[in-house]
């Protein structure tokens, strides 16, 4: 998955460079919990992902926010700290 990037934006609109169903990122802030997460729905069980984000696409300053195995089909990962800037871009690496 290197080399692959999504954008989300309003509404859950998502644009990505890699194929359907490899991976599919959703964001938004959980209503009950009040954390800020992003979904990761994947076929690719067992793999491991590191979640990483970015606030200026044109300098591709990536920073790993966190990592995971995908356990199940689409994973919750909840993003400490919650959005630390109006606009930030998230994508998932493999190591």
């Amino acid at each position: 998955m290197n080399d692959r990037w999504f954008v989300m934006g309003s509404g859950g609109t998502i644009y990505g460079t890699a194929p359907a169903g490899t991976s599919i990122l959703s964001a938004a802030t959980n209503p009950g919990t009040g954390n800020f997460e992003v979904k990761v729905t994947s076929d690719d069980i067992g793999a491991t992902y590191r979640l990483q984000s970015c606030t200026n696409l044109q300098a591709q300053t990536w920073s790993d926010v966190t990592s995971f195995i995908q356990t199940q089909p689409v994973t919750t990962v909840i993003v400490p700290g919650g959005v630390g800037a109006p606009q930030c871009f998230y994508r998932t690496v493999t190591p």
